[in-house]
């Protein structure tokens, strides 16, 4: 597959962000082959935030891909909940919206850490962790 000319990431919150930012800085994407999508306003519930844009966000991104190779990272804490149900919950935004479900061809990556990104951030960096400690702090 060719590298996409586009990344749109959508985050719940700036650690999310940064971490997609590095992660893609990683892979050789420069900044300007990156877009980010508006953080929610103020501190309210951000996993909410994404859920809510998160159909808009597979739209833009399937029709940007009609025309140029595209990819959509979004990044959601799964708050000490089950994987499995923030994934339905993607699944059902989509739904929600009349539009098919992620397909396995779809260029679309889900960042969801058990508990937070801090312990992905911690374990990246070589520190021992688990997915049971709040690592927020």
């Amino acid at each position: 597959m060719d590298r996409a000319s586009q990344v749109i990431v959508l985050a719940e919150d700036e650690r999310h962000q940064q971490f997609a930012r590095r992660y893609l800085e990683q892979l050789g994407y420069s900044r300007r082959e990156v877009r980010f999508e508006d953080l929610p306003a103020g501190r309210g519930c951000g996993e909410q935030w994404v859920r809510d844009r998160y159909a808009k966000a597979v739209l833009a991104y399937r029709w940007r891909s009609t025309r140029a190779q595209t990819a959509l990272i979004v990044a959601i804490d799964s708050d000490r909940g089950d994987l499995n149900r923030r994934f339905r919950q993607l699944r059902e935004a989509l739904v929600s919206a009349a539009q098919e479900p992620r397909a396995e061809r779809e260029r679309i990556a889900h960042f969801i850490p058990k508990r937070n990104i801090e312990t992905w951030i911690l374990c990246l960096n070589g520190h021992d962790v688990d997915e049971e400690t709040d690592y927020s702090h």
